[in-house]
């Protein structure tokens, strides 16, 4: 009986470990199942009806959201769209920016693995967040430098440089999907969640603790490097919010947006000649020799001026055409009555 009872424990271990690989099967098909829509993917749409309208760049993109080829002249292109369109293929979405897209969509749908920090700091609030930044302080970069570089350790002055550029870098790839936040006892809390740089299958959950006057108390997320809460998905939600209030500076007035610099304006002091020469019948062609000082004779066929320069003492009739005008006034002035 001990015997059988045992085959019966190892049989139902074996049965029970079969069905839990059954399980991660299912939802790993399910995860793999997710298909894109078209409202998922930048310039997955076309932004003109008629595809002769679009650009080659908005053609190419459109192509490259299915798999297509984007090589050729844009004949070819507004001809492959086409064929796309009437052979059902355009519905086909995938992913052409490394799965960030994809990514976004399964964290929609909650079929991302989310990775939190072992342990919640400063009392973090479970629940009662939104997703209306407006009630948190102003962020600027001012304060992602202050919290990144000034307020870190000499030791680890070094290494938070690196995380501050590939913050960046993070949150001008989308990686950020998601920021919320809620005030509680004169404190502001942030949580976001962030896509990791290589692996596409989880989601980190970034902690942020702030100040009335917009300082941060303390960040932290589930990744190896953000014990610190200086890891590059604490920063780059950083930056997401300082990109968040400076737009909503420039909507509220206009006058606060950035003006280009000099150097990224057209030359204004000194404008080239245009590259292309039109072209000109051999006979009509002029060929000259410029020399500074001398004019040429077509050059100097301008009639002389009229205006006499000289003293007024100097000045008396000395051609026959003022003689003549001369005396001409004085004979109108013998024959009026």
């Amino acid at each position: 009986m001990a015997e059988f009872s045992a085959e019966c424990s190892s049989d139902s271990k074996v049965l029970t470990e079969q069905n839990s690989d059954k399980v991660e099967v299912i939802e790993r098909n399910k995860s793999d199942s997710v298909k894109l829509r078209e409202e998922d993917v930048p310039g997955a749409i076309l932004p003109r009806e008629i595809p002769e309208e679009c650009t080659v760049k908005q053609l190419q993109r459109w192509l490259l959201c299915r798999g297509a080829k984007t090589t050729g002249k844009k004949m070819q292109l507004v001809q492959r769209v086409k064929d796309y369109i009437a052979g059902g293929l355009s519905s086909k979405i995938k992913d052409p920016d490394g799965g960030i897209h994809l990514a976004k969509a399964k964290a929609d749908l909650g079929l991302m693995e989310e990775i939190n920090a072992k342990k919640l700091k400063e009392n973090f609030p479970v629940d009662g967040f939104t997703e209306d930044l407006n009630i948190l302080p102003a962020i600027s970069f001012g304060t992602i430098w202050r919290y990144m570089i000034e307020e870190s350790d000499a030791k680890k002055q070094l290494s938070t440089a690196k995380p501050l550029v590939k913050g960046y870098n993070f949150f001008k790839s989308g990686h950020v999907l998601s920021i919320k936040c809620r005030e509680s006892d004169g404190k502001f809390y942030v949580k976001s969640q962030v896509l990791p740089s290589m692996k596409k299958t989880v989601l980190y959950n970034c902690f942020i603790v702030f100040n009335k006057d917009g300082s941060v108390v303390t960040a932290y997320d589930g990744c190896p490097a953000g014990v610190d809460g200086r890891c590059n998905h604490v920063t780059s939600t950083l930056f997401a919010l300082e990109e968040f209030f400076k737009q909503s500076k420039a909507l509220v007035n206009p006058s606060l947006t950035p003006a280009l610099s000099c150097t990224s304006k057209p030359c204004a002091w000194n404008v080239p000649r245009k590259r292309k020469i039109d072209n000109l019948p051999i006979a009509k062609a002029k060929f000259k020799k410029h020399q500074h000082g001398k004019l040429s004779k077509s050059e100097d066929k301008s009639p002389p001026s009229t205006r006499d320069v000289r003293a007024p003492h100097q000045q008396y009739p000395n051609t026959n055409t003022d003689m003549y005008t001369g005396f001409a006034r004085a004979l109108k002035v013998l024959e009026s009555p």
